[in-house]
C-alpha cells in the first residue's frame, strides 16, 4: 500500500502544484528558498480570464463535492471546523473571481474615460460666446465642481482604504504559501493511513492560496482603476476651475436671467403644489382610518371582559397604531413640502437681491442686500437640518 501511494506522489503533487499562479503573475511574493527570478511571460488578459473562469468552475465543482446531493464527508481526522473553513474559501473564491473578470472591464473603462478626460482639459481654449456670461452658468458650474471635488474625495477614501486591505491580503498570502508548502511536505511524508487526510488539506491550501491570489489581483486591479478615476475627476476639476476663473471676472445678472429664474421657479412651485394636494387627499384619508380605528377600539374596549374578544381588541390597536403613524409620517412629509414651497418662493427675490449686490455702487444699499443674503442663506440652512 505504502509503494502504491509513493508511487502516484510525484505526478499528483506536480498536477496539484502546476494549477498555483505563478507568483509574479498576481502579486504574490515568490516562494520561499527561490533565490532565481522565474522566467515567467505576463498572461495577457484573455489567459487570465480564462485561468479564473477554470479556477472559478473547478470552485463550483468542489463545493457541490462537498454540499451536494452526493456530497461525501471529510475524511476522519478532519474537524467541522477545518471543512467549515474551506467551504467557505470556495464561496469566496467563487466570488472573487467573478468580481476580478468584472473588474477587469472596469479598468478598461476607466482608462478610456481618464484618457478623455484629460483630452478635454488639454483641448479647451476658452467658451465660444464672448462675456459676459450668464451669473446662472457660474453657478452651475460652481455646484458642478462641488460634486466632482466630493467625487474625488470619496475615490481617494477608497483608494486609502483599498491600499491597507491589499496590504493585509499580502500578508495572508505570504502566511497561506508557508501553510502550503507545510501541506506539500506533509502529504509527501504520509503514512497510507494519513495519506486521505493529508490530500484533502493539500486540496484546502491550494484553494486558500488560490483565494488570496484572486483577491490579492482583484484589488490591484481596483487601485489601479480607482488611480484612472481619480486622473479623470482631477481632470474634470481642473477644467471646472478653469471655467470659472474665466467667467467669473464677467458674470452677468440681468432680466434675461430674472426671465429665466422666474419660469423655473413657477415650474417647481407648480411641481410641489401638487403633490402637496396630493398629500392632503392621503392626509384625510389617513385621518379618517384613524378616527374609524379609534371608534373600532373604543367599542370593543367597552366590551365587558368575559365577553371581549381578546384578539380583536388586539387588532383594534394594531390598527390604531398604524394610522397614527401613517398621520405622522404624512403629516411630516406635508410640512416639510410646505416650508419648501416657501423656500422655492422666495427665489427670484433672492436673485434680485444679488443682482443689487453685484451691480450697486451705493454701500448702504450692498449692506442691505448682503444682509438680506445671509437671513436667506440662514433660512436655507435651518430648512437643511430640520429635513
Amino acid at each position: 500500500m505504502v509503494a502504491d501511494v509513493k508511487s502516484y506522489l510525484p505526478c499528483l503533487l506536480l498536477a496539484l502544484v502546476s494549477t498555483l499562479p505563478a507568483p509574479a503573475q498576481l502579486g504574490l511574493p515568490g516562494t520561499a528558498g527561490a533565490n532565481k527570478p522565474a522566467e515567467t511571460r505576463s498572461e495577457t488578459p484573455e489567459e487570465i480570464q480564462k485561468r479564473l473562469e477554470l479556477w472559478q468552475k473547478e470552485a463550483r465543482d468542489a463545493l457541490t463535492r462537498m454540499e451536494g446531493e452526493n456530497a461525501a464527508p471529510p475524511p476522519d481526522g478532519i474537524p467541522q471546523a477545518e471543512a467549515d473553513s474551506r467551504r467557505r474559501d470556495l464561496e469566496q473564491l467563487i466570488q472573487v473571481t467573478g468580481m476580478r473578470i468584472k473588474g477587469m472591464l472596469a479598468h478598461d473603462d476607466a482608462i478610456k474615460t481618464a484618457a478623455a478626460a484629460r483630452a478635454a482639459l488639454e483641448q479647451w481654449t476658452g467658451f465660444k460666446e464672448p462675456p459676459p456670461y450668464s451669473v446662472l452658468m457660474i453657478d452651475e458650474l460652481r455646484d458642478s465642481r462641488v460634486t466632482t471635488n466630493n467625487q474625488l474625495s470619496s475615490q481617494q477614501a477608497a483608494a486609502s482604504t483599498n491600499e491597507h486591505l491589499l496590504s493585509a491580503a499580502i500578508d495572508d498570502a505570504k502566511a497561506a504559501e508557508t501553510a502550503l508548502a507545510a501541506a506539500i511536505t506533509q502529504f509527501e511524508q504520509s503514512t497510507p493511513d494519513k495519506a486521505a487526510v493529508n490530500r484533502w488539506r493539500l486540496d484546502a491550501e491550494r484553494t486558500r492560496n488560490r483565494l488570496l491570489a484572486v483577491r490579492i489581483g482583484h484589488m490591484k486591479h481596483v487601485r489601479d482603476t480607482l488611480k484612472e478615476q481619480i486622473a479623470a475627476t482631477e481632470a474634470a476639476l481642473a477644467l471646472l476651475d478653469r471655467k470659472i476663473e474665466i467667467a467669473s471676472p464677467h458674470a452677468r445678472l440681468g432680466q434675461e436671467e430674472f426671465d429665466h429664474v422666474d419660469k423655473i421657479t413657477g415650474e417647481r412651485a407648480a411641481k410641489i403644489a401638487r403633490e402637496i394636494n396630493d398629500l392632503s387627499r392621503r392626509l384625510n384619508e389617513a385621518l379618517n382610518s384613524g378616527t374609524r380605528a379609534r371608534a373600532e377600539l373604543a367599542a370593543t374596549e367597552a366590551q365587558p371582559e368575559e365577553s371581549r374578544d381578546e384578539k380583536q381588541a388586539e387588532l383594534a390597536k394594531f390598527r390604531l397604531e398604524l394610522a397614527e403613524t401613517r398621520i405622522t409620517a404624512l403629516q411630516t412629509m406635508s410640512d416639510s413640502l410646505s416650508s419648501l414651497a416657501e423656500f422655492v418662493s422666495a427665489t427670484p427675490a433672492a436673485y434680485r437681491t444679488r443682482a443689487v449686490l453685484m451691480q450697486s455702487d451705493d454701500p448702504t444699499e450692498k449692506t442691505a442686500a448682503l444682509k438680506s443674503l445671509q437671513e436667506r442663506y440662514d433660512l436655507m440652512r435651518s430648512f437643511e437640518r430640520v429635513v
